[in-house]
């Protein structure tokens, strides 16, 4: 009797553990999700303004040196943030949701 009590309490401890863990992870997925939003957002907002600076050189003389400095910054943010977005996918991966 003194044993199937233990294992009783055994069996209420690692529930409760096994129920917080699970807790955690569905906070983790909530920050994964909102995370994964604000990127999106973000993503959203950047190639607007790219459509922005597009608009704004069509017709300019790119070969002005001030405006093959913006070009040459432009591309280099460019590749930057497409590095991030790669890494950023990378590691956000969303399983589904139990």
């Amino acid at each position: 009797m003194n044993n199937d009590l233990k294992q009783t309490e055994e069996l209420r401890r690692l529930s409760h553990l096994l129920e917080t863990k699970s807790n955690e992870y569905k906070t983790c997925y909530s920050n994964i999700s909102h995370l994964q939003q604000s990127i999106d957002k973000i993503t959203e907002n950047y190639n607007h303004i790219k459509k922005e600076i597009d608009y704004l050189l069509f017709g300019q003389d790119r070969n002005n040196k001030e405006n093959k400095d913006i070009i040459s910054d432009i591309k280099k943010t460019d590749q930057t943030v497409y590095k991030l977005i790669e890494k950023l996918s990378g590691i956000l991966w969303m399983p589904e949701e139990t």
